[in-house]
């Protein structure tokens, strides 16, 4: 993962990093890799077990269960750096898109 960041911040404009990325395993990566980019946006979901659940299971195609989802949950999870948006269930996706692209914009 990490190779795969520098090398699309080496090649591309835009590099996005998505997933269930547990803090305690991945922050500290996460936190050298972005100081290389000019521009950071991070986001994170504070969402219920139940509702993260209930996401999962509206996609059609997925590589892990409800029941891995229920192993891997942590709450309060985020990477608790500078300016990292935070969105709850109360965030539609509409909602959530006109934030970040606000943001992204302003750079």
């Amino acid at each position: 993962m990490e190779q795969l960041l520098e090398f699309g911040n080496q090649q591309e404009q835009f590099v996005i990093l998505e997933g269930i990325l547990k803090n305690s395993v991945y922050g500290p990566m996460i936190r050298k890799q972005i100081q290389y980019f000019s521009q950071v946006v991070t986001v994170y979901y504070q969402l219920s077990l139940n509702e993260t659940v209930r996401r999962h299971c509206t996609k059609q195609v997925t590589d892990f269960t409800p029941n891995d989802l229920t192993r891997w949950y942590q709450r309060d999870d985020s990477l608790r750096i500078e300016g990292e948006m935070i969105f709850d269930e109360s965030v539609s996706l509409m909602m959530a898109e006109k934030q970040i692209l606000t943001k992204i914009n302003k750079y």
